[in-house]
């Protein structure tokens, strides 16, 4: 009971550290707009931060990827369609970014060029 008497006199910013590594670990999809956006409200204690990422890391996601390939080590077809689906997955996140950049370089050239 006193730990929890403890934890909760500590101020927000002493578990913002820890919790952002946590969140952000344990988050599915792009993390990096939860990286770039971390930081808004002031400085991240980076001790904090790493080893609640860390803790998921050890803890939730580690287990989970080590069950699935557990579960779909014998079955090359799954393996296969996991391969693609993570192939696509970064086509779909990087293809629009380097459209955009395409497209910004083409626009600058022809703004030189004429």
């Amino acid at each position: 009971i006193a730990a929890f008497g403890a934890a909760a006199r500590r101020p927000a910013a002493a578990l913002e550290g820890f919790s952002l590594g946590v969140s952000h670990r344990a988050a599915v999809g792009q993390r990096w707009p939860l990286a770039l956006l971390a930081g808004l409200r002031g400085p991240v204690d980076l001790p904090k931060y790493a080893l609640g990422s860390a803790a998921t890391a050890l803890s939730l996601t580690l287990p989970i990827q080590l069950l699935l390939g557990y579960v779909l080590a014998p079955s090359r077809p799954a393996i296969t369609c996991l391969h693609l689906a993570v192939a696509w997955a970064q086509v779909c996140r990087q293809g629009p970014l380097w459209g955009a950049i395409f497209v910004a370089v083409r626009e600058e050239v022809r703004g030189r060029v004429t």
